[in-house]
């Protein structure tokens, strides 16, 4: 899930230029890194709401979360539906396209490799070191046996997830992961900036296959076991960006209809039948939505100059909002509105999750003003 280096991502907000990149042809590779104003805003104008969307995806309604909360819990097919199209589908793009937006500018800035590692260091490493010690303090706070007891295990799965390679002895740590489980993304995207040397050369040197290769390994049930299998996209993106491929104007030659269609056909075919093959198309189908979505966006001037202003909190909010603030508002909530009812049900899973954006973007945006160095600190130079 950076407004000036960065996914995901909080990853990337591109430079802002004033000459536009004229479409070249596939062979050639873009030596330039100019960035055009219509792609540099539609990637920005999408950065706030895709990290919505992730806190969305991580207010899950289930009965047995309800359950484990002691609250009651109503499901119906429409809760099931609202979830499977805005949690399933449309939050599980947001990765996907963050590591897409953080490769292909990564390939327009064309970075010499120090370069990009310094910048990287600020941008990803630093935050990322910064917020899960915060979360690690927060989660050891909680154990009831002397910290001295952790093992190097526990710590490194503290802080890089992948229990099944330290097989950590914490039993109180929920599902043996890192302790803030958002970050998976950044540590994922770390490693394929390491990796990028190797990407390039590959694709420059076997661009068809490796285009090939990207689409099967993703469209399978393919394990990488060094980063999620989404990292595909981040190849997809050096390509789009090496070739200087105008993806935004292959989208918008699919017109409204054909996109809706696509994406309620895939939802309805994933809710009946299920697999990982059709679960995929259904995120493919969610981000060609999501991406000719931004072309309203920056038309209409008033929204895009607030989604702008609010893409320098993506990743502050994607930072703070687990794994404490998430769990304080949903337990608060359901504590004054208990879920009794679909209407209630339906409440929660948007109301909290808006809630919790809100919060957290508010605080940042204070931090921001009072401490100027901290909220850089924080978000790698974000500001």
């Amino acid at each position: 899930m950076e407004p000036t280096e960065q996914t995901t991502q909080p990853e990337l907000q591109p430079e802002q230029t004033v000459q536009s990149v004229q479409p070249v042809q596939p062979e050639r590779i873009a030596t330039r890194t100019l960035i055009s104003d219509n792609v540099s805003k539609r990637i920005s104008v999408l950065r706030f709401p895709l990290i919505v969307l992730i806190v969305l995806g991580h207010n899950t309604l289930s009965r047995a979360n309800a359950v484990r909360i002691g609250v009651e819990f109503q499901t119906s097919l429409l809760v099931d539906y609202l979830q499977l199209i805005f949690t399933t589908c449309l939050a599980n793009c947001a990765v996907p396209l963050f590591f897409l937006f953080a490769a292909y500018l990564q390939a327009k800035k064309n970075y010499s490799y120090p370069v990009l590692l310094k910048k990287k260091a600020r941008g990803l490493l630093i935050p990322y070191v910064l917020w899960l010690s915060m979360a690690t303090i927060f989660v050891v706070s909680r154990l009831s046996f002397p910290v001295s007891d952790l093992k190097i295990a526990d710590w490194a799965t503290l802080y890089l997830g992948h229990a099944e390679w330290f097989n950590p002895t914490v039993i109180p740590l929920a599902d043996n992961t890192m302790s803030s489980i958002q970050f998976w993304f950044i540590r994922d995207l770390m490693i394929l900036v390491l990796l990028s040397p190797i990407f390039v050369w590959l694709i420059k040197k076997f661009p068809a296959a490796v285009l090939v290769l990207s689409v099967i390994a993703y469209m399978l049930p393919f394990e990488f076991r060094i980063v999620d299998n989404q990292a595909v996209f981040f190849l997809l993106g050096l390509y789009f960006g090496l070739y200087d491929f105008p993806f935004f104007e292959k989208i918008d030659r699919i017109n409204w209809l054909e996109s809706i269609v696509l994406l309620i056909v895939t939802c309805i075919a994933v809710r009946k039948t299920g697999g990982v093959l059709l679960n995929n198309f259904m995120v493919i189908a969610g981000c060609i939505f999501l991406l000719k979505l931004t072309g309203l966006i920056v038309a209409n001037e008033k929204a895009c100059k607030v989604l702008s202003y609010l893409s320098g909190f993506s990743f502050f909010l994607y930072a703070i909002h687990l794994p404490i603030l998430s769990a304080v508002v949903m337990i608060l909530w359901v504590h004054f509105f208990p879920m009794k009812n679909v209407f209630l049900c339906v409440f929660e899973y948007f109301g909290a999750a808006l809630l919790i954006s809100a919060i957290g973007t508010g605080i940042g945006i204070g931090l921001k003003k009072i401490c100027r160095p901290a909220f850089a600190l924080l978000t790698g130079g974000r500001i």
